[in-house]
Order: C-alpha cells, then sequence, then structure tokens
C-alpha cells in the first residue's frame, strides 16, 4: 500500500497545470434525445491547483457548456439545457434528480488528486491485478463514527489509477457516508512539463452521479503552463 500511495503522490507532484482540447459527452435518462446524451465538441479544459477548474465547449464561438471553478466556489452555465446554477465546493447534490447537475469541484477532483490522502488513514483491499486503497476520517456529530471519504482502484503493475470515488462524509451536513461521485480513468499519456519528471495523465475520464454521467475525452493535452486567473473567476 505505501509504494501504491507514494506512486500516487509523486505523480501528483509532478504537475501544476493542466490544458487541453476536449470533447465532452453528457448522459441522462433526462435529455430526450437518441441514445439520451448530447455531445460538446471543440471544447477547453484548463485546471490549475489547487482546485481550479475550466470547461468550455466548444472554445471558439458562442459557449453551449461553461463551467468554472476557482476552488472555493463554481457557476456553471448549459445552454444545450436551459441551466445555470452556482454553488460551493462541497456542498451537497440536490436530493432529487430535476434537471442535469455536474459539479465543477467533482471534475476537477477527478484530475486534481494532490490531497487525496491528507489528514486520512488509510486501508487496502488488494486483488491479483489491482488494489483498492480507502480512506477513512472520522466526524463527531451527529455521533462519532468513521466514514469512507474516498477509494482508489489502482493497476498494480504500472499504479495507474483505474477508478475514483468520492463519498458523502461531513461536508456541509453530508454526513451519511453514501457515494457521492465515481470516475474512471483511462487512456493515460505520459507528460513532462516545466523541467519536472514525466507525469502519467488520464486521457479519458468517465464522471457519474447514478444517473447522470460525463465523458471526456483529452487531446493535445500540456502539462505546467502559465494560465491566466480571468479562466477561473467566478462572476458575482
Amino acid at each position: 500500500m505505501e509504494d501504491a500511495i507514494r506512486w500516487i503522490q509523486e505523480n501528483s507532484s509532478r504537475w501544476r497545470s493542466l490544458s487541453a482540447d476536449c470533447d465532452v459527452i453528457i448522459r441522462s435518462r433526462l435529455i430526450r434525445t437518441q441514445g439520451n446524451q448530447v455531445v460538446f465538441r471543440r471544447g477547453r479544459l484548463a485546471i490549475r491547483k489547487p482546485g481550479q477548474i475550466s470547461l468550455v465547449a466548444p472554445a471558439v464561438g458562442q459557449a453551449r457548456m461553461r463551467m468554472v471553478g476557482d476552488g472555493s466556489r463554481y457557476q456553471v452555465s448549459m445552454s444545450a439545457f436551459g441551466l445555470n446554477y452556482a454553488g460551493a465546493y462541497g456542498d451537497p447534490r440536490p436530493t432529487r434528480q430535476t434537471g442535469i447537475h455536474i459539479g465543477p469541484d467533482d471534475v476537477v477532483g477527478a484530475f486534481d488528486l494532490t490531497d487525496l490522502f491528507a489528514d486520512k488513514v488509510q486501508t487496502q483491499v488488494q486483488g491479483p491485478l489491482w488494489s483498492t486503497i480507502y480512506s477513512l476520517t472520522r466526524v463527531t456529530a451527529p455521533e462519532p463514527r468513521v466514514l469512507i471519504a474516498n477509494a482508489v482502484t489502482v493497476d498494480r503493475q504500472n499504479g495507474r489509477i483505474l477508478t475514483y470515488m468520492r463519498y458523502n462524509q461531513g461536508e456541509r451536513g453530508t454526513q451519511d457516508g453514501s457515494l457521492r461521485v465515481e470516475a474512471r480513468m483511462a487512456g493515460y499519456q505520459r507528460l513532462a512539463g516545466a523541467g519536472l519528471a514525466p507525469a502519467d495523465v488520464p486521457t479519458s475520464v468517465w464522471i457519474g452521479y447514478g444517473g447522470t454521467s460525463m465523458m471526456i475525452r483529452l487531446r493535445n493535452v500540456r502539462l505546467n503552463v502559465q494560465l491566466g486567473d480571468d479562466l477561473f473567476r467566478v462572476r458575482p
């Protein structure tokens, strides 16, 4: 377990920012199209640690989808669905699925795993080809107990993360320990930038919330590039 944790931490430390072209597919039973999906092409994804994200599609012209998070708060606009919403990182998800709701904090969290193990206790379940590492945290209300904060399944041959699951474990009133979001990573690419050792970055990430999911496919990925503050500014 120690080797897997060390690899994840070292790999995460090798990049501070990411910029890529992307396509995005959103699927939900609420989308009344063939296949219950909408495809957003020619998008642009930018991530800057800690926790900042800008995802716009298409990147040129009138955006049909835009999400931005500054590490604390976020805004989302999806004209394709007539949706606009905003919130704070860690806000509980809507209790009733009345619309497409994808949190930018959950999206950036699938890429930025820098603090995955911070202030938590780890335990492991080991399989023949993979290992799952559970991070545990203690909450005190409404009564003291231990909950799973997150879990990662790692390919034991190369240390790459296959799945990442984040649980409700005390954030902003959510303390039931239920699964908040699941991410599945595939199509890794080894990239270097700004003199740091190469990092493995997933180029295909599926993010799921039960009946709603987002698939992000990256191209032309660059690491450790200069990104302007305005990209991540949440407007009042």
